[in-house]
């Protein structure tokens, strides 16, 4: 039987400060709304297909190009479709696409004459002198599902760049990847990671006052426009903790010097998100886009010792597919 919907349902579609009056209130949009020109059927209800074909075209009007919502969509069918697209384009990635990255990148390693500097996760504009590896490819950039072996020869990088990229990943995947990292870097190489430090979420939701949840306030106060009613600082945490649902892990400088320490790093220090221990100057582009935006993370260094990478499990493979 054909699901429909009755035109009069009033449902929540956004409950952000951006589409909303007042900061507080949701915007509320019934199904008729977005239903327009559906035709009704005797019985005054809409047929949900049609109904979904004018909630597609009302959808991006309302939201707007590149608008982040704290509501859902209106459903459309074509959501379902959506989810075996993308699932289809991870597998052709990570079976075909992995093996041409990894000579793609092997051949723009070797013209490479200064030290060989990975940013993982680094977008589509990686810092100058570094080499990007991020889901998409760009100028400068290789795909690589980081959840995947990194494309990378052992012992071949100097540098490695984790940049709030670590907290996107479950947490159960992490340590794969720096077991990877410590692979690809050569005796004494370096890696730096920088996420959203837990901590601050925590004082957050203990509502504690310190010097750096009153900075990380008036932050998003400005980013995002939030106002500073009673809801203001679990908004504030859930953005830290989820972002929106990017987000999949929560980390503290401890996690992260455990983590490090069993892949099997040394010399692991911690340091402020606008600091560094083992490189001349901070680097990444996240503090250049957002400065104020530092006391918010927490970054830890670390070196691979001086000895050979362990080959691991993940490692035997890449070798056999090389």
């Amino acid at each position: 039987m054909r699901r429909q919907i009755d035109a009069g349902a009033t449902g929540v579609i956004a409950a952000t400060p951006l589409h909303a009056p007042d900061p507080v209130d949701a915007v509320r949009l019934s199904a008729e709304d977005f239903g327009a020109g559906a035709e009704p059927s005797p019985n005054g209800t809409v047929d949900r297909r049609l109904l979904a074909e004018q909630s597609r075209s009302r959808r991006k009007a309302y939201l707007g190009a590149g608008v982040r919502d704290w509501g859902l969509a209106p459903y459309a069918p074509s959501d379902e479709l959506g989810v075996i697209r993308d699932a289809f384009r991870t597998l052709v990635s990570n079976v075909i696409g992995h093996r041409l990255t990894r000579r793609r990148l092997h051949r723009a390693l070797q013209s490479v004459t200064s030290p060989v500097r990975i940013s993982l996760g680094s977008g589509t504009e990686p810092q100058p002198g570094w080499v990007g590896i991020d889901r998409r490819t760009a100028r400068g950039v290789y795909a690589n599902d980081l959840r995947m072996p990194l494309s990378l020869p052992a012992t071949t990088v100097d540098a490695i760049l984790a940049e709030h990229i670590v907290e996107h990943l479950a947490f159960d995947d992490i340590e794969p990847l720096l077991k990877e990292c410590r692979r690809v870097l050569k005796p004494n190489g370096i890696v730096r990671i920088v996420c959203p430090d837990a901590k601050l979420i925590g004082e957050l939701l203990l509502e504690i006052e310190s010097d750096r949840v009153t900075r990380q306030l008036a932050f998003e106060a400005d980013l995002n426009r939030w106002a500073d009613d009673d809801l203001f600082r679990i908004r504030v945490a859930n953005r830290l903790s989820h972002q929106w649902g990017d987000h999949a892990s929560l980390l503290t400088s401890g996690a992260l010097i455990a983590l490090l320490r069993r892949t099997g790093f040394v010399d692991i220090r911690e340091c402020a998100a606008d600091s560094t221990i083992y490189f001349d100057d901070v680097p990444g582009t996240h503090l250049h886009r957002f400065p104020q935006s530092a006391f918010e993370a927490t970054a830890v260094e670390a070196r691979a010792p001086s000895g050979a990478a362990p080959r691991t499990l993940r490692a035997a493979r890449l070798g056999a597919q090389s």
